[in-house]
């Protein structure tokens, strides 16, 4: 047999009757358990007892150390040794050679209703102080929702913004109705949750961990410029916890110190990086006009290469690259006198959502079937344009009907 072995427990607090059943399986196969090995597995070592047992109980979250030894001394008088107390639960194991009673009269019924209340009402409170802070921050600031949603794709933070806001806002709803029928069932015995049950209500708790610590993150290193670095420093932030699991297996101590180094080391690294990595840009203005040559390997649309008269004219341009993980934005624009070009190019990195995010991107009277296609619009003059991944947008003073016109945009655009 092994020596040992890890199995997820990070289950709901209410589903404690289902893991002292879990753990009893476990016991009866040999297995015993031997406390956390990590923030969502416990440890099983081999064990020759046959009358192991266990007793599983709602944990009270704001109990003082006084309560907590008069607890386990009370415990010990009727034959049950702790062994851990996690995820909100107190787990006690069988002494040896005993058979003790489980603790479940009316006095234990009504302290875990007292638990569940309490967690109910704490969980009410700060949900609500959540939603209200986020509402009174964004009428401040002048952000709505439908700002926020517009083009979400093009943002990293306004994309998980748009996945994540609802889905917490989904699982506060859930977890709320959790704890209230945990509540309101602990008038009553009830019979332990099947397994599959237990790993979806725990599963969903690692997801709504795991959805805010993305966002934070997220939002922690958008002001760094460049995508491939901010998308290096969330894998960083990603993998430490499975460092810190490495590293400290054994070692609870050292396996916390890891993990909160790790974490402040991507954060400062996110902050020092945002600071000295600049975005790429050229302007006319500033590094010259060496850059726009017809040899560029930029999306750039000169006056040039449609045959626009600029001769003796000074020509202005500038180039920028943006957009997120999703969508990437290049945005090339020159001007002189009488007369103008720009051209936007849009890179879509996924190719489940290329299409939807090309038909949005697209003017209401343009299909994707419809490109290449001019558009007119009052004085404005586009042509629509797109090559596997990438969506070209060209406007400016040229006419876009011309067929040869055209022709050499979409050349110079995609040498």
């Amino acid at each position: 047999m092994k020596e040992s072995k890890n199995r997820f427990l990070a289950f709901s607090f209410g589903d404690y009757e289902g893991l002292r059943v879990y753990l009893d399986r476990q016991a009866a196969q040999g297995w015993e358990f031997a406390g956390r090995s990590g923030w969502l597995t416990g440890k099983f070592v081999p064990t020759n007892r046959t009358e192991l047992r266990y007793d599983v109980v709602p944990a009270p979250p704001r109990r003082s150390p006084e309560t907590l030894e008069t607890e386990v001394e009370t415990r010990r008088a009727a034959g049950w040794e702790p062994v851990d107390t996690a995820w909100g639960m107190d787990i006690y194991k069988s002494m040896p050679c005993q058979s003790p009673e489980l603790f479940r009269g009316e006095k234990d019924r009504g302290r875990f209703k007292s638990i569940f209340l309490d967690w109910l009402i704490w969980s009410a409170a700060f949900f609500a102080v959540t939603a209200g802070v986020l509402l009174f921050a964004g009428r401040r600031a002048g952000v709505s929702w439908e700002q926020i949603a517009y083009r979400w794709y093009l943002s990293d933070v306004r994309t998980i913004l748009c996945v994540v806001l609802p889905l917490l806002g989904g699982l506060a709803v859930l977890w709320l109705g959790w704890l209230l029928l945990c509540f309101l069932r602990e008038s009553q015995s009830h019979w332990p949750a099947k397994r599959g049950i237990m790993y979806l209500r725990g599963g969903l708790q690692v997801l709504a961990v795991s959805a805010a610590a993305l966002l934070i993150a997220v939002v922690w290193v958008k002001e760094i410029s460049r995508v491939w670095i901010r998308l290096a420093l969330l894998v960083c932030f990603c993998l430490t916890p499975m460092v810190a699991r490495l590293i400290g297996r054994e070692n609870s101590r050292k396996r916390i110190l890891t993990f909160g180094s790790g974490v402040f080391a991507c954060f400062l690294a996110a902050m020092l990086l945002g600071w000295t990595v600049q975005p790429v840009s050229y302007d006319t203005a500033v590094q010259g006009s060496g850059w726009r040559t017809a040899d560029s390997a930029l999306p750039i649309l000169r006056a040039e290469d449609l045959e626009l008269d600029t001769e003796g004219q000074e020509v202005s341009a500038w180039y920028e690259e943006g957009g997120s993980a999703l969508v990437q934005e290049r945005h090339y624009t020159e001007i002189w006198t009488g007369g103008y070009l720009d051209a936007q190019v849009y890179t879509c990195h996924v190719p489940l959502l290329r299409e939807v995010l090309f038909t949005d991107l697209l003017p209401a009277d343009l299909r994707i079937d419809d490109l290449p296609a001019p558009q007119e619009q009052g004085e404005l003059s586009r042509f629509w344009f797109r090559q596997g991944s990438s969506l070209y947008c060209v406007s400016g003073t040229a006419d876009w009907s011309d067929g040869e016109a055209q022709q050499r945009v979409m050349e110079a655009l995609l040498k």
